[in-house]
C-alpha cells in the first residue's frame, strides 16, 4: 500500500462552507442552522457531521496488499458505538449507525475510526504519545481479531472478564437496569388522561396536520403486516431531533398505544434515508477505490441500511424494517431505553480506561466485517485472515493518511467556524 497524502482543493472548487450548504440545501432552513451551529462545536462533531466531506477528499490509493472489500459501516467513528436490545431479549454492545453503509475497502472504517481518535484525543486532552499509542491499539486489535477469523459479539452476559471500571461494562450494566417506564416519564405526558411528546425543541418539535395523518395512515398499513395486528394505535406524533449528519432529514417519532408492551406504550422511530457518502464525489475526483466495486441493486436506500444492519450486527434491534412512505424510503425501528453510549469523558484521566474502550470496538468492527463477510460481493473470511497476517505492511499507511486528514479536518472546522460566523452577522434582508 503506498503512501498518498490528502489532495488539496483546485482553488476553482467550492470552499468547505459552500461545500457544506450544498449537501444540506434541502433540508428546512431553521434545522440546517441547528446542524451549523453544532459543527461549530468542535472538530470531532464537526468529523461527524460532514462524512460526505471525509469522501469527497478521500486520496488514498490502495495496492500491495490490496484491502479486501466488506461491508462497512461507513461513519466509523468513537461514537457509532453503544448499547441496544436485540430482538431475542439480550442488550448487545456494537456498531449502531449503518447509513453510509457501503461496499469498500475494510480499510475505509479504520482511516475514519482512527481520524475520529485523533481528533478526539485532542479534545479529551489525551497525550500526543498516548493518542498514536490509541491508534495503534485500535489497527493491532483489529488485526489480531481479524485474523482469528471468527465473529463474536458482546453483550451483558459476557462481560463477566471486564474490569469494573470498564465504561463499556458500566454503560450495559447501567442499561440493564433501564426500564421503558422511566423513559416515556422524560419524553412524554399525560395529557387528558392521554400521553403525549413532550415538545420540547430538544427532542422533539410539532407536526403539521398533513404529516400527522401521513404517519397515522402509514402506521395503520404496517401494523397489518405484524403478527399481532390489533394492538397498534398512534397515540402521538412529533418530529425527532437527533445525530448530527443526518439532522435535517425527515424523522418522525410515534407513540404507539399498545395492550402487549409492560407499560402499554412504545415509541416507534421513522427516519428518512438517503444514498450513502460515499456514493457522492466531485467528477474531478472520481477516482474512488470503491467507485468501480458492483453495489447491490437495492430495493431502495432503507433496504440498504437495514440489510447491511442485519448483516453486520450480531442481533438487530426489534421491528426493524424498511418501509416506504408516499415513495420514499424510510427505515423504522424501536426507540428503546436500552440504547445509550459510552460518555467518553468519563476516561477520568484514566488512559487504561480509554485503552479498553479502544480494544473493545477494535474486536467489535472486525467481528462485524467477518460476519458480514461472503455476502454479495463482499470478501470470505479466509481473504480477510490473509490481510490481517500482513498488518504491518498496512499499518503506517492508515495512521500517516489519517494524521494528515486530522489536520485538514481541524482547518475546514475552522474555516467553516470563521466563514459560518461572518455570515450570522450579516443582517438578513
Amino acid at each position: 500500500m503506498m503512501r498518498k497524502q490528502p489532495a488539496k482543493q483546485p482553488k476553482e472548487t467550492l470552499t468547505v462552507t459552500e461545500r457544506i450548504f450544498s449537501y444540506n440545501r434541502d433540508r428546512p432552513e431553521d434545522i440546517q442552522a441547528l446542524k451549523y451551529k453544532l459543527l461549530c462545536d468542535n472538530p470531532v462533531r464537526f468529523l461527524r457531521g460532514t462524512c460526505h466531506l471525509f469522501y469527497e477528499d478521500w486520496s488514498l490509493d490502495f495496492s500491495s496488499p490490496k484491502p479486501p472489500i466488506t461491508w462497512v459501516c461507513g461513519d466509523l467513528h468513537l461514537e457509532n458505538f453503544g448499547s441496544f436490545q436485540g430482538n431475542n431479549g439480550l442488550v448487545y454492545f456494537d456498531i449502531n449507525d449503518f447509513d453510509e453503509a457501503y461496499l469498500a475497502p475494510c480499510t475505509v472504517d479504520l482511516v475514519r475510526l482512527i481520524t475520529s481518535i485523533i481528533l478526539s484525543g485532542r479534545w479529551l486532552k489525551v497525550g500526543a504519545n498516548d493518542v498514536k499509542k490509541l491508534c495503534r491499539t485500535f489497527l493491532e486489535v483489529y488485526a489480531a481479531t481479524l485474523a482469528e477469523g471468527k465473529a463474536g459479539y458482546l453483550e451483558q452476559n459476557t462481560t463477566t472478564n471486564m474490569l469494573k471500571t470498564d465504561m463499556v461494562k458500566k454503560l450495559l450494566l447501567r442499561m440493564k437496569k433501564g426500564q421503558r417506564k422511566d423513559f416515556l416519564a422524560r419524553r412524554t405526558i399525560l395529557k387528558n388522561k392521554k400521553r403525549r411528546f413532550i415538545l420540547d425543541g430538544i427532542h422533539y418539535t410539532p407536526v403539521t396536520d398533513e404529516e400527522r395523518s401521513t404517519i397515522h395512515s402509514f402506521i395503520e398499513a404496517f401494523r397489518a403486516t405484524q403478527h399481532n395486528p390489533d394492538v397498534y394505535t398512534v397515540m402521538d406524533v412529533a418530529h425527532r431531533l437527533a445525530g448530527t449528519g443526518s439532522l435535517g432529514l425527515s424523522r418522525y417519532a410515534v407513540l404507539i398505544g399498545t395492550k402487549s408492551s409492560p407499560d402499554n406504550h412504545f415509541v416507534l422511530d421513522v427516519k428518512k434515508m438517503t444514498p450513502s457518502a460515499l456514493q457522492f464525489s466531485p467528477p474531478a475526483l472520481a477516482n474512488k477505490p470503491w467507485q468501480s466495486i458492483r453495489q447491490p441493486q437495492w430495493l431502495n436506500e432503507a433496504h440498504r441500511v437495514v440489510e447491511v444492519q442485519k448483516r453486520m450486527q450480531m442481533m438487530p434491534p426489534p421491528l426493524l424494517n424498511a418501509v416506504e412512505i408516499q415513495g420514499v424510503p424510510f427505515i423504522i425501528r424501536e426507540l428503546q431505553p436500552t440504547a445509550g453510549k459510552v460518555n467518553l469523558e468519563e476516561w477520568g484521566g484514566d488512559i487504561t480506561r480509554l485503552r479498553a474502550y479502544i480494544v473493545t470496538i477494535a474486536r467489535v468492527t472486525a467481528w462485524a466485517q467477518l460476519r458480514s463477510s461472503g455476502r454479495q460481493g463482499s470478501a470470505i473470511a479466509d481473504e480477510l485472515i490473509e490481510f490481517a497476517e500482513h498488518s504491518q505492511r498496512w499499518f503506517g499507511t492508515l495512521l500517516d493518511y489519517a494524521e494528515t486528514y486530522s489536520k485538514n479536518a481541524i482547518h475546514d472546522f475552522q474555516e467553516f467556524k470563521a466563514s459560518y460566523s461572518v455570515l450570522q452577522r450579516k443582517p438578513k434582508r
